[in-house]
């Protein structure tokens, strides 16, 4: 079994190496396909062993991953496998993966992305990273790419990437939203029925700091994937969990309230929503039972998540323990008073 990794770059040369690094055991090639450094991205690359391919940047991050995947067909590999150069590989999850691989009912994989943060907080959710050569293995969309792979089975695996990309500087973080939100509001704009697009693109204002031009896109997800809720409820779960997000810093608390008590009608146990939700009662005079009630609920599941990662599915709101432990003091001491 051959497996090709493949990389699209662009001035990666701070955390290049130890994404390559992280690889070494998983990867027989290394494709990496440079839009325009500047810095020792593809010094750094050569060094680890990647064929380097240098390519325009074309407004689009599919084209540049499409032609990764051009470049690595030449290699013939049974498998690719696609790491971006702000993300690790849990090493110790390799030779699983690569065991789940050697299976032939699978014609790719979800693993799971764990964002860090310096804070201690932690995001998951779950993407296409493994693929099989196969004829129409392609990305398509701007910015939030989408793989799409031959009709076969799609195993949701806990194998773990982490993902570092959300916690840099201030200033590097800004332009890349800048950029990232330009290429998706053109996709939302010519795809607006594509509720994958809209959510990502909502998702993309919120984290800008500009909500109130989320909101329209994160409605606009929850009326397509509301219309089958059963088949689309791992993916609507976290957009019910950005809109109420969205409204919270909105100040519209009554709205922020709605979608986390629709989202926890889907599954009680989402630990985002519980969190919210606490958080909004611990702050109504009245409701500090339920608030302490959701914030211990969401305390267990934090606990469990951290530890047992689930294939399929997405958190936003983890390594938040101590700051619901701290509203449960708070919403006691109330209730005492």
């Amino acid at each position: 079994m051959k497996i090709a990794l493949t990389m699209i770059v662009k001035n990666e040369a701070a955390l290049l190496g130890q994404a390559l690094r992280s690889a070494k055991e998983l990867a027989d090639d290394i494709i990496v396909v440079d839009t325009g450094s500047t810095d020792r991205t593809v010094e750094i690359a050569k060094r680890h062993g990647a064929q380097v391919f240098e390519h325009p940047w074309e407004d689009s991050f599919s084209i540049a991953r499409n032609q990764a995947f051009e470049h690595a067909r030449e290699l013939e590999p049974d498998w690719f496998f696609i790491l971006d150069a702000d993300e690790e590989m849990y090493r110790e999850d390799i030779p699983r993966l690569k065991e789940l691989m050697r299976d032939e009912q699978w014609v790719a994989m979800r693993l799971i992305n764990v964002n860090v943060f310096k804070n201690g907080n932690e995001a998951h959710h779950h993407n296409v990273r493994a693929v099989r050569n196969m004829k129409g293995v392609k990305y398509t969309g701007r910015a939030h790419n989408y793989l799409h792979c031959p009709k076969g089975k799609v195993l949701n695996t806990d194998i773990r990437i982490r993902h570092y990309g959300y916690d840099l500087t201030p200033e590097y973080m800004q332009e890349k939203y800048i950029r990232s939100a330009a290429l998706m509001a053109q996709d939302a704009k010519e795809y607006p029925f594509d509720a994958r697009i809209q959510y990502h693109t909502a998702l993309m204002f919120d984290k800008m700091g500009v909500p109130e031009k989320g909101e329209p896109h994160a409605l606009a997800a929850i009326r397509i994937w509301g219309n089958d809720t059963k088949r689309n409820m791992l993916r609507l779960l976290p957009c019910l969990h950005l809109t109420s997000a969205i409204y919270l810093k909105l100040n519209k608390h009554k709205a922020a309230e709605r979608y986390c008590r629709r989202a926890l009608s889907l599954w009680p146990e989402f630990a985002d929503s519980l969190f919210v939700l606490g958080m909004l009662l611990a702050e109504r005079p009245g409701k500090e039972r339920e608030a302490v009630k959701h914030l211990n609920r969401y305390i267990r599941m934090d606990a469990f998540l951290r530890q047992n990662p689930q294939p399929g599915y997405s958190f936003q709101c983890l390594g938040h323990a101590a700051k619901a432990v701290g509203l449960i003091t708070m919403c006691n001491q109330r209730m005492a008073a």
